[in-house]
């Protein structure tokens, strides 16, 4: 009678065990990507500012749109179409040296990255 009132809790949590098992390979997660720069640079060559952009290739084709700024007054704006094949943008803008240089770099809205070159005054 001991035996059977010791064995019947103890069938009872056994018979209720599970095996938790994981798939080995899990399921694709559907999404779209954000947007974002794989290699970028800011330097200057000669009289000008060079700002050089490449697109990860999963973000697609569109638009760079560039805000170039020398302290806080807007220098100018510029705008390239990047295709998927070619995802690489150069721009380029005529600067005195010595300042403190900002480009807002964005794509098709999106605000990527701030880029800044200080230089001292010659």
């Amino acid at each position: 009678m001991r035996n059977i009132v010791l064995l019947l809790p103890l069938a009872l949590l056994l018979g209720s065990c599970r095996y938790t098992s994981f798939p080995l390979v899990p399921p694709v997660l559907q999404g779209d990507v954000p947007a974002r720069l794989s290699a970028a640079s800011l330097q200057r060559v000669g009289d000008a500012l060079e700002l050089r952009l490449v697109l990860d290739a999963r973000s697609g084709s569109g638009f760079f749109d560039v805000a170039w700024f020398d302290g806080d007054a807007l220098l100018a704006r510029d705008r390239t179409y990047v295709d998927a094949s070619d995802p690489n943008a150069v721009f380029r803008l005529s600067a005195t040296p010595g300042g403190e240089f900002r480009a807002l770099v964005s794509f098709e809205g999106t605000l990527l990255r701030q880029f800044e070159l200080t230089e001292a005054a010659p």
